[in-house]
């Protein structure tokens, strides 16, 4: 079963919706235009760090240029982390931008739920930023996959674009963000930034606060918390205890 799981999965990679040249070019100054995600960031990394204990294999899923572990691993010189992204390019970045906490790292150009499957378990998986760039179903596959890496009493940390249940409570946070990248962004950086968050409140992408809840539970989770939010983000725990 576990061979014809891992074939599927071969065959059917997520995607990487996150690819746009400009994107990726220009990820440094989106972030700065998104206070609040700079703010859950860092409180994601004092979760992990609150959460861990020594022997813990820690991952970031979708790493990206290592913005996610960073502050992690800028106060806590005890906690070693995988990091896993789709992107050789990505990765490459984060080796450079991590170089000080090599001897820490360990660095995987893969397809994340690829790497889930093969990979040992973890006890604290984190994702930052990664999730809400799939579509609904894949997002169930995720983190399905997710579930099952995890060791019997591992979490999962998502720090994400989690809509509010209500509906005009969510767009009248959309329209704001995106008046703020109109005005804080380059005409080519907002253009681009804006169709793809667009992109992110229209099925299939579009996950509510609840509706993102029911997957983990679907997943196996036994237990999700909402920790935080702050407008359109959110750090949700889930627990396989």
């Amino acid at each position: 079963m576990k061979d014809l799981e891992a074939k599927r999965i071969e065959e059917i990679p997520l995607p990487n919706r996150y690819s746009d040249p400009v994107l990726l070019r220009h990820t440094h100054e989106i972030t700065d235009a998104i206070p609040e995600d700079k703010i859950l960031r860092i409180e994601t990394a004092e979760l992990v760090a609150s959460l861990w204990r020594p022997g813990n294999k820690v991952l970031d899923l979708g790493a990206g240029q290592g913005d996610s572990s960073l502050p992690l691993l800028q106060k806590h010189s005890e906690i070693k982390v995988d990091l896993v992204d789709v992107s050789s390019e990505s990765i490459e970045q984060a080796k450079e931008r991590l170089a000080p906490f090599a001897e820490r790292l360990t660095f995987v150009a893969k397809d994340a739920l690829a790497y889930l499957l093969e990979a040992k378990k973890h006890q604290i998986i984190f994702a930052d930023l990664v999730v809400h760039n799939f579509p609904n179903d894949d997002k169930r596959r995720l983190l399905k996959a997710i579930y099952e890496n995890l060791t019997s009493d591992g979490v999962f940390i998502n720090a994400d674009k989690i809509l509010p249940d209500d509906e005009k409570e969510a767009q009248e946070m959309h329209d704001a963000q995106m008046q703020k990248y109109r005005e804080k962004l380059s005409p080519e950086v907002a253009e681009a930034i804006i169709a793809h968050e667009t992109e992110d409140m229209r099925q299939p992408y579009r996950t509510t606060e609840s509706e993102f809840v029911q997957m983990l539970q679907g997943a196996g989770f036994e237990k999700v918390r909402m920790i935080k939010r702050v407008k359109r983000s959110a750090i949700i725990l889930a627990s396989k205890l």
